[in-house]
């Protein structure tokens, strides 16, 4: 009787943990976003994103996200001065990490479109072309980040998904003041893939 109620509490447990880890998704993903600027051409960032998130419900998922966003040709050096500093914007880079909410209106169709809300925390980074600069000439920002995203999903199986996402990032700046020089405050547009475990 022992050894048989061990057995019937191992398969539920078993059953419990295979319906939990179920409601994971993983998720990778790539964006274009514009840069403007009053002080340079507009550019374009590369930024490449992973997500991991919890279905808490058949509709409602949150989880977090982390992203790094980069100029798309660093082949060679672009020197400029921003804020009385010399700086080399070809080396930018832009890390941005974070809570997501989501909400899938009807998760049982194959093309759905799903709202989505990143909150987050993000560091601008721009650093002197000169390899032994004090820290102080590099420029450093970070600021709180609110990103609402539309998804258009496209689903391939039960547990794999791919899709279109546009969304628009507002910046709000962390002491100091904003940078007009360099302004990810934009749209952005990208390609997803996920995976529901």
């Amino acid at each position: 009787m022992y050894k048989f109620t061990l057995v019937i509490l191992l398969l539920f447990n078993t059953t419990i943990s295979a319906q939990a880890i179920k409601k994971w998704s993983i998720g990778i993903e790539g964006q274009l976003c514009q840069i403007t600027s009053s002080a340079i051409t507009n550019r374009a960032l590369a930024c490449g994103s992973l997500s991991v998130d919890y279905r808490f419900t058949n509709k409602f998922y949150a989880g977090g996200f982390l992203n790094n966003m980069r100029k798309l040709s660093s082949d060679k050096m672009e020197v400029f001065l921003i804020r009385d500093k010399i700086v080399d914007i070809s080396n930018v880079s832009f890390t941005n990490f974070g809570i997501t909410l989501g909400y899938e209106p009807v998760p049982e169709d194959n093309i759905s479109i799903t709202p989505e809300m990143r909150l987050g925390y993000g560091l601008l980074s721009i650093k002197s072309p000169f390899a032994n600069a004090p820290e102080a000439e590099n420029i450093s920002k970070s600021m709180l980040t609110i990103n609402p995203r539309a998804l258009a999903n496209f689903k391939i199986t039960k547990g794999f998904s791919t899709g279109l996402s546009l969304g628009y990032l507002y910046l709000i700046n962390l002491g100091g003041d904003k940078l007009p020089e360099y302004n990810l405050q934009n749209p952005s547009i990208g390609v997803f893939l996920k995976i529901r475990l």
